[in-house]
């Protein structure tokens, strides 16, 4: 697995915004895979950041790119994924076991 960082040169912490941002982000994805998702997030982020820094003040910079990026619900098509594949894998499960307790396996 591929450790991903956000950039070396971020000398202040996140506005609250951006931390708020990448908490509800992340809250439908698998724990361990948590963290790389939210620094993921956030050098995409910080990159749209840094584009609308060209014109604009930081705080305006860090607002326009989380507009850019859209609410965290956008991400629906990946909780409705994870749901899916929870449901398959229960489905998967019980045929299992009922096969096997049709063959008589205990």
């Amino acid at each position: 697995m591929v450790e991903v960082r956000p950039p070396e040169d971020w000398a202040a912490p996140l506005p609250e915004e951006v931390q708020a941002y990448l908490r509800a982000a992340g809250q439908w994805s698998w724990p361990h895979r948590r963290a790389a998702l939210r620094a993921e997030l956030a050098a995409n982020l910080y990159q749209a950041m840094l584009d609308q820094r060209l014109h604009l003040s930081e705080a305006q910079a860090w607002q326009a790119a989380l507009r850019e990026f859209g609410p965290p619900s956008r991400l629906w098509p990946f909780k409705l994924t994870l749901w899916r594949s929870g449901l398959a894998l229960l489905t998967l499960g019980s045929v299992t076991y009922a096969a096997a307790r049709s063959l008589g396996w205990p």
